[in-house]
């Protein structure tokens, strides 16, 4: 069953994630000894142990979801060839709208100086809407196992690239903000 093995992937991701997350931990605590620093070292130890020990629980969760049995789905769960859901078309207010993205993409776009690549962008996005999202936002959409909110956000740009607020000739992949993008961000933080 493909969406086992897709979630098996993005679990050993994470885990590879976790894993240099604590190395990286490890490192700067070891820098923090050499440098005579024992409350950061300390610190940052107890922080390399607390990211190890959610590494074993997401380790163990794989294991879990690696031993759920394949079974048999309603035909409305089945994937059509296009990777859209048989019947999954949401009617209004289930999803979380467009324009729920708009100060989010225009916030993080300035953060990134102006522009960025779109998977950056949209990460960022999603950590910044993660209490926004409405359970159907997260489900996959496509076959490659993207959810519904990175396409929904997708979206959001071709709409504010129509209204000004985004540059319409970014080069491909590349996300930029416009003059206009940067007033309307001023004008909805200033409220």
């Amino acid at each position: 069953m493909k969406q086992i093995r897709d979630a098996l992937e993005w679990f050993d991701e994470l885990i590879h994630e976790i894993r240099k997350a604590v190395d990286m931990t490890r490192g700067a605590a070891s820098n923090a000894v050499l440098k005579s620093n024992d409350n950061e070292a300390r610190l940052l130890i107890e922080q390399a142990e607390a990211m190890e020990k959610c590494g074993k629980q997401v380790e163990t969760l794989r294991k879990e979801w690696a031993s759920i049995k394949k079974i048999s789905l309603p035909r409305k769960y089945v994937r059509k060839k296009s990777g859209a859901l048989s019947g999954s078309r949401l009617k209004k207010g289930q999803r979380t709208p467009e324009k729920e993205f708009v100060l989010p993409i225009l916030r993080v776009l300035e953060s990134m100086g102006g522009g960025g690549k779109v998977k950056d962008i949209l990460t960022k996005v999603h950590q910044e809407m993660k209490g926004k999202l409405k359970p159907i936002d997260i489900t996959p959409l496509t076959k490659d196992g993207k959810p519904r909110w990175f396409n929904t956000g997708q979206w959001a740009r071709n709409s504010m690239v129509n209204e000004g607020l985004m540059k319409k000739n970014s080069p491909r992949g590349i996300w930029e903000i416009s003059d206009k993008g940067r007033e309307s961000l001023k004008k909805a933080q200033s409220v």
